[in-house]
């Protein structure tokens, strides 16, 4: 299988085109530096797999709840990568979150691997798993074009990953597109959740793989703690006990179901039937 790159050349604007290809140059010498190459070729190879009517399905001005979340989220990208809101929660979830996703491709077959981060937010999971893993080509995704923004300039050089705006329930790739796609802290944003889970399905592909975790809801205890940052911070549509999404996993066609637990946070790992 051809090693594939993680975003399409057309969907960006000419102008991030151009930025991105003046620094690929080697200053004084005109030639790319080996990972511009290797970057340049993922993407050639990666338009193959756009849809055709892709990019004229993610309007994202004409919902008002987009609009909404990408309002949030333009302001939680100014400190969502701050220290206090890594020392209260994401340190203490996201080391367990990467080690489970290296395990898991580890496990999977084949090098020239694809992983999605849908809903990826600053890239955070993308760029300790990009680094451990040179050869997979990993996708980010997120609605707010503000946390791609942090996401590109964090660790966008990295020739193996790349990030995209596009709406999570209109994703612009081709069915059985990745061999792992993950997505984590968004589920309880997205008024209808099955279709998000509905798409994450279409692009998974047919021994892949989804990880999906939400904070948990569950426990009186968790009730109050979730519950007081989302009316103060996280502004969110539902939490969902860990039952509720794991029927919801489920009913997207995703078997046998792995649950986890860390730090308010329930995590699930399943395979696309």
């Amino acid at each position: 299988m051809k090693l594939v790159p993680a975003i399409i050349l057309h969907l960006l604007p000419s102008p991030v085109l151009s930025e991105a290809r003046s620094i690929a140059k080697v200053p004084g010498r005109g030639r790319r530096k080996p990972g511009a190459i290797m970057r340049a070729r993922r993407e050639k190879d990666l338009r193959l797999f756009i849809r055709p009517s892709s990019v004229n399905a993610m309007p994202k001005e004409n919902d008002s709840r987009d609009q909404r979340m990408i309002t949030l989220f333009r302001k939680w990208s100014l400190f969502y990568d701050s220290k206090i809101v890594r020392l209260l929660y994401f340190d203490r979830v996201q080391p367990y979150i990467v080690k489970e996703l290296s395990l898991v491709l580890k496990n999977l077959q084949g090098k020239s691997l694809r992983c999605i981060d849908v809903a990826c937010g600053t890239g955070e999971i993308l760029c300790r798993l990009a680094g451990e893993f040179p050869d997979v080509s990993f996708v980010g995704v997120d609605l707010s074009d503000d946390m791609i923004d942090v996401a590109r300039a964090k660790c966008g050089a990295m020739p193996n990953i790349q990030f995209v705006s596009a709406n999570a329930i209109r994703l612009p790739f081709e069915d059985n597109f990745f061999d792992l796609s993950i997505c984590t802290d968004a589920i309880h944003h997205f008024s209808v959740p099955e279709k998000i889970l509905a798409e994450l399905y279409r692009i998974t592909n047919r021994t892949g793989w989804v990880f999906v975790a939400d904070p948990a809801y569950d426990t009186l205890f968790q009730r109050i703690i979730v519950g007081t940052f989302g009316i103060t911070l996280d502004k969110p549509i539902r939490y969902y006990p860990k039952k509720d999404l794991r029927a919801m996993i489920a009913g997207a066609g995703f078997s046998p179901i792995s649950p986890g637990y860390k730090y308010f946070t329930n995590v699930f790992l399943a395979q696309k039937r």
